[in-house]
């Protein structure tokens, strides 16, 4: 099993970490662990995608994630039954890719 450290240790500079947060919520957490990352790895860049269903919420990832410079997003803000899973079949599923399931408990 590969870990997200080593991942990103071995991967081109000019490929940028893939991510797909699913739950995103507010963003709060992903921009936070995101910074986190970006400490430990300088040139990070990262195209991140941002799934929830709350229009509120949704608009809080946007400017949470959009504040950081090395990350290109966006948010899709709809219902599983309105057609996301077309959406989110888009995102290229391929190496340096890394995936987030936010769960309320």
């Amino acid at each position: 099993m590969r870990t997200l450290s080593g991942l990103l240790a071995s991967r081109s500079v000019a490929t940028p970490l893939r991510v797909c947060s699913i739950g995103c919520g507010t963003g709060e957490l992903d921009r936070v662990w995101l910074s986190k990352l970006q400490d430990q790895f300088p040139d990070l860049t990262v195209e991140y995608v941002g799934v929830d269903i709350d229009d509120t919420v949704c608009k809080a990832a946007e400017d949470n994630v959009s504040s950081l410079d090395f990350v290109t997003s966006k948010i899709y803000c709809q219902d599983i039954q309105e057609g996301l899973v077309d959406e989110v079949v888009k995102f290229d599923l391929s190496f340096n890719q890394f995936f987030l399931l936010h769960q309320n408990t």
